[in-house]
């Protein structure tokens, strides 16, 4: 994961911010990014699993099991054992909101609650302008920020249960 959030990151760092040519190609720039963010997140929700199995939970936190994807629902099972406030959970909602939505699994139309989602997964960098009624894209700086946001979820995890 480390590896990936690092590609992410330094690709932003030296590319500028490219236009596509056609329709076809803002698709595949689309949901490359959403496999970017799939990939992603089925390893933080490895780690999750490592750091802190569900046999460890109490009875009424077991309700993100391991067969579960929903890392923010793990993540906050986490949080809950250790009486903390879910911050980074709400990010993770909207991180996988966009991933569903840059994967073709997710009926919502791009416009405002894409934007506003992807605003919050990436702190502020988000789609590419494009013309209207095109196919969004997300920036490769959005895909930094949330590569980051992935690599500080790590490291806390990380450092919490060494």
């Amino acid at each position: 994961m480390v590896r990936g959030c690092r590609f992410l990151i330094d690709r932003a760092a030296r590319d500028a911010t490219a236009m596509p040519g056609c329709e076809r190609t803002a698709r595949v720039m689309l949901r490359l990014a959403g496999n970017c963010l799939k990939e992603l997140d089925r390893f933080l929700a490895i780690l999750i699993d490592e750091q802190a199995p569900s046999s460890e939970a109490p009875p009424h936190h077991c309700a993100a099991a391991e067969s579960d994807t929903d890392t923010a629902r793990k993540l906050s099972r986490i949080k809950a054992m250790e009486s903390r406030f879910p911050v980074d959970v709400l990010r993770l909602r909207a991180i996988g909101r966009v991933r569903a939505f840059a994967t073709g699994n997710s009926p919502v139309s791009p416009g405002t609650r894409l934007a506003h989602d992807l605003a919050i997964a990436a702190r502020g960098h988000g789609l590419v302008p494009t013309r209207y009624g095109a196919t969004p894209i997300i920036s490769d700086q959005a895909l930094a920020a949330i590569a980051e946001f992935y690599l500080s979820l790590t490291a806390s995890l990380q450092a919490q249960h060494a």
